[in-house]
């Protein structure tokens, strides 16, 4: 993150904390629904009770792990808008120095350099 401006990482971090409640509450209801289903299982229970008990579990793995991709998807886009910054912000500058001259010639490549000096 070394690219990320101090803004970006504020940014982050309040996503990070905003999830950081929700994703806790939905790791504590999976435990529940965990310890309720061993506690409810059976060894005579049969493939469709179990199948029937286990939905609660995957109900919450699955809100489990779509906040965990939502947060991880909201702070790519900050790092991506960042990084978008700083390219723009790098091409400007080069712009501006002249870089960006039509009517300047090519630099030699490190290769070209090597040769000349032979």
């Amino acid at each position: 993150m070394a690219d990320v401006s101090p803004e970006g990482r504020r940014k982050i971090e309040a996503i990070y904390h905003d999830y950081e409640h929700r994703i806790a509450a939905f790791q504590k209801y999976l435990t529940k629904v965990q310890k309720d289903f061993k506690k409810h299982l059976r060894e005579d229970s049969d493939e469709e009770i179990i199948r029937k008990a286990f939905n609660p579990i995957a109900a919450a793995m699955e809100d489990l792990a779509v906040h965990q991709i939502m947060m991880i998807q909201e702070i790519k886009r900050v790092i991506s808008s960042q990084l978008k910054a700083g390219r723009e912000e790098q091409q400007a500058l080069l712009s501006r120095n002249g870089t960006d001259d039509p009517h300047r010639p090519p630099l030699r490549s490190a290769t070209q350099s090597q040769e000349r000096g032979r």
